[in-house]
């Protein structure tokens, strides 16, 4: 089996590693996500906005649902 591991350069490059999320754990997914998208500095997050994205897509993905589920 091939070797998981992860190797951080520094907090804002992204791992470099062989990784194959069907062989991984929860905890091993986690942890790749955290290293590659959480930073320090969150506190520059603009949630209004943020809302506002997830608000669209999840509408959208409703429309769409919805539109399948009718045919």
């Amino acid at each position: 089996m091939a070797s998981n591991k992860i190797v951080l350069a520094s907090a804002q490059q992204p791992i470099k590693a062989e990784l194959s999320v069907l062989t991984m754990s929860d905890e091993q997914i986690t942890n790749h996500i955290y290293a590659i998208h959480v930073h320090a500095n969150d506190d520059n997050v603009d949630e209004d906005f943020l809302f506002a994205i997830v608000e669209n897509i999840l509408k959208c993905a409703t429309v769409v649902a919805n539109n399948v589920m009718l045919r």
